[in-house]
């Protein structure tokens, strides 16, 4: 996880967790298949990836419990 290497490069934790910016496919899916259709289907989520957590395995689920 990129949080590690984070938290590895300045030796101490932050007070507050960091954001990440996670691109997301939307386009439209009908009866399985997508449709020939123009145009960018993207949206973006913004987890937070706990880089206060020390531990990287309770950061891991700190992130997947909230996703």
């Amino acid at each position: 996880m990129r949080s590690g290497v984070i938290l590895g490069h300045k030796g101490e934790l932050p007070d507050e967790p960091l954001t990440a910016m996670v691109p997301v496919n939307i386009a439209p899916n009908r009866n399985g298949q997508k449709e020939a259709s123009q145009g960018d289907y993207l949206s973006f989520m913004f987890p937070r990836i706990y880089t206060s957590e020390a531990d990287p395995l309770k950061r891991l689920r700190a992130v997947n419990l909230r996703m």
